[in-house]
């Protein structure tokens, strides 16, 4: 069974090296660092280390891992991590486990447990929790966290069809994979402080850019996963509300001294069809 490491990286000159050397090189196939346009010795670097690199000419988080993906097309197994040291890399073993046993098509490497002081900020802590709850809201599944490091069978990562070429894309692959009832599952890795200056978490402008990006794509995997379901339940509540209505309508004209079973018979003639078309409209 190949498995292969896909690390998106833009200018992690000072910690591509160590990333890709912590790597348990016997549980893995292939390790690809994907340059997402760096100018410092990202590249360099990691091909030293051992790395294969691969260039991903469209800029985006989640356009860097498609296009690693693009680049091992013939791997069983996939495990992303960030390139920048946070992720702790050594706990891979643990985190393949479940997937390869059969257990879990998604694994996640939750940020708790042995975390570093400082490594996640006291804002980007509460963005996640609000971010985690939301999904939980809306997909009735509740995961612990929307992490970088996570391990999905290719089957599994095929089959959600991903989209998000931003850092949406985390929270897209495990929407999709909640909202589509695939077995996930979580396990402590902890997490560390970072080499070299975030991209994104460290400032709180850059935290509720992506705070907003994640929340609108968790929103609208949402909206997209369940479209039919909705249109189903609207078309059927709005078919019951509309035979209340005529339910009651009937009683009322029955009701009305002098009224016949013609003038019954003709407001249920003409709802009917109104009825059925609205229903078809939902549906469709």
């Amino acid at each position: 069974m190949k498995v292969s490491v896909i690390i998106p990286a833009l200018n992690e000159e000072a910690a591509i090296g160590c990333v890709v050397a912590e790597i348990p090189r016997a549980l893995v196939s292939e390790i690809v660092v994907v340059d997402n346009g760096s100018t410092d010795a990202t590249a360099k670097v990691a091909g030293e280390a051992g790395a294969r690199v691969a260039r991903a000419t469209e800029r985006g988080y989640g356009a860097a891992c498609m296009a690693g993906v693009a680049a091992e097309a013939d791997a069983d197994i996939y495990v992303f991590l960030d390139g920048d040291g946070s992720d702790v890399a050594s706990e891979l073993p643990r985190l393949l486990a479940p997937v390869l046993s059969g257990q879990a098509m998604l694994a996640l490497g939750v940020r708790a447990g042995r975390v570093e002081a400082g490594s996640m900020p006291l804002h980007q802590r509460i963005g996640n929790r609000l971010l985690v709850g939301w999904l939980a809201l809306l997909s009735g599944r509740s995961v612990r966290d929307l992490p970088s490091f996570k391990v999905m069978t290719a089957e599994a990562l095929r089959s959600l069809d991903l989209q998000e070429t931003t850092h949406g894309w985390t929270a897209e692959l495990i929407s999709k994979a909640a909202l589509r009832r695939l077995q996930i599952a979580e396990l402590e890795t902890g997490y560390r402080r970072r080499l070299g200056e975030s991209k994104v978490s460290g400032t709180v402008r850059g935290s509720l850019l992506a705070g907003w990006r994640i929340f609108s794509t968790i929103t609208r995997c949402w909206a997209k996963e369940r479209r039919l379901g909705m249109a189903a339940a609207g078309a059927a509540i709005g078919s019951l509300l509309g035979a209340a209505f005529l339910a009651f309508t009937s009683i009322g004209l029955l009701s009305i001294e002098g009224t016949n079973y013609k003038v019954l018979a003709a407001v249920w003639l003409w709802a009917l069809p109104v009825l059925g078309i609205g229903a078809a409209v939902g549906y469709a």
